[in-house]
């Protein structure tokens, strides 16, 4: 099953040329077995209605209209896949989710697709096969899973969100894929983070040391034979970080900050040299990357996510294969990207 499932993550930035060979390595076998599944039975599309989450505060209705307008210019895109345009051996059903836009946010949605097809398991029993992809658009956020810095996200003295690099690896149709299976068409690829620097990690990390510090002190020293704030690890750390603030130079302080898995727990200064093994490079949203100047309904932002391609083994006992995630990768392999980034605006 290791060697499967390492097939399919190969596929992912494999040329189309090698497709049928991958399937082939990833054990898809489309055929009719003795789970009853028939490749060649007709399927259908199945349009769920659209949903608008909390009822997309934000947008007017005259917005809301034209964002799914725009949305449906690109899943009319996705559709002409050979794939999906007259599917076979599966059923594809899709829903349109629209988001909130707060401010000068943009107007934010995706677009969910299923691929299931049926048979059954030893017993006999009815058993459904699926495969999800979603195609999201201006929704920055996407960027950040599993890529957030702390449990509860890491934001710097101004508000903005820091997270880790996200780790690229391969290109589909000359643009990037992601780890979590993240496949993003920006814009010109305009950069859509940019680092943090070195000042800005150690300030924030000192301005959160001392306030959490200070929490455990509010109301003053402890009684005796607790530990007192002068000897808290934490004091200790604020003071080896307020010598390290005071020893960089300008231009260090300004170099980009890298960091190593659990940065979050050491009571020291988080910054390591790039070349550190493990090092990650803290980035935040690049603030210019949306024009603003355009109406907030404007699409500047598409990410392909596949979800649970290598998990579906979990989730279907009794089938030795699944004939719509061999599909979704099919698809993932036959769009033409730079097409569909002619519609970005």
């Amino acid at each position: 099953m290791a060697n499967q499932i390492r097939g399919r993550w190969e596929f992912k930035w494999a040329a189309k040329a090698a497709l049928a060979a991958i399937i082939s390595l990833a054990g898809f076998q489309i055929s009719a077995g003795d789970d009853g599944y028939n490749p060649d039975l007709a399927g259908k599309w199945i349009d769920k209605p659209n949903e608008f989450v909390g009822g997309a505060p934000g947008l007017s209705g005259a917005e809301k209209e034209a964002f799914v307008k725009e949305m449906r210019k690109i899943t009319e895109f996705v559709r002409e896949s050979p794939v999906l345009k007259s599917p076979k051996g599966f059923d594809v059903e899709a829903k349109l989710i629209i988001s909130a836009s707060s401010g000068d946010r943009q107007a934010g949605g995706k677009w969910q697709v299923r691929l299931i097809s049926s048979g059954k398991n030893p017993e006999g029993q009815p058993v459904q096969k699926r495969a999800l992809f979603s195609v999201v658009v201006n929704d920055q956020w996407m960027i950040t899973n599993e890529n957030t810095m702390g449990s509860q996200g890491y934001y710097d003295l101004q508000g903005r969100l820091m997270f880790l690099e996200p780790v690229k690896q391969g290109e589909v149709g000359g643009f990037p894929l992601y780890q979590n299976e993240m496949l993003v068409i920006a814009k010109n690829n305009k950069p859509l983070w940019v680092p943090v620097t070195v000042e800005q990690l150690l300030k924030k990390t000192l301005s959160d040391f001392k306030a959490s510090l200070n929490s455990v002190y509010k109301d003053g020293p402890l009684p005796e034979g607790y530990l007192q704030k002068e000897d808290h690890p934490m004091s200790i750390a604020i003071k080896k970080l307020e010598a390290e603030l005071n020893s960089l130079s300008p231009e260090q302080l300004k170099a980009p900050a890298y960091v190593v898995s659990g940065w979050d727990t050491r009571l020291e200064s988080f910054v390591v040299d790039k070349s550190e093994p493990g090092a990650r490079a803290v980035v935040m949203y690049n603030p210019d990357y949306f024009d603003k100047s355009l109406p907030k309904t404007a699409v500047q932002l598409i990410i392909f996510y596949w979800t649970n391609l290598v998990q579906y083994q979990f989730e279907a006992p009794g089938f030795q294969e699944n004939p719509p995630v061999a599909r979704e990768f099919e698809v993932l392999n036959t769009l033409d990207y730079k097409k569909l980034a002619a519609l970005l605006k």
